[in-house]
């Protein structure tokens, strides 16, 4: 499973795992609405559904899930409970150790 970000015809923002993906359509699972409160952002449920079908022509953009790395580990968290860390390893300190 991919972790995608999409911003919809309708204007909304939406993060999902894409289970599964064809020619019109990706299979979102846990879709997550993103919206904007003040200074940060919010997940909520986008569909009370944990599966849907969400058609291509129904994206205005889709955007790389590495220009929202905050998202990403937000989403991460709330759809499964696991926190991601921010670890930065510095291999020259490693290789010192070693």
């Amino acid at each position: 499973m991919e972790i995608k970000f999409f911003k919809l015809v309708t204007n909304e923002f939406v993060i999902s795992n894409v289970k599964e993906e064809n020619d019109d359509s990706y299979l979102l699972t846990k879709p997550m609405a993103v919206i904007r409160n003040r200074n940060q952002f919010i997940l909520i449920p986008w569909l009370p559904m944990e599966n849907c079908w969400l058609k291509k022509i129904h994206i205005l953009v889709e955007i790389p899930i590495s220009h929202v790395e905050d998202l990403r580990k937000m989403y991460i968290q709330q759809t499964s409970g696991i926190v991601v860390p921010d670890i930065k390893v510095n291999l020259k300190d490693i290789r010192k150790e070693g």
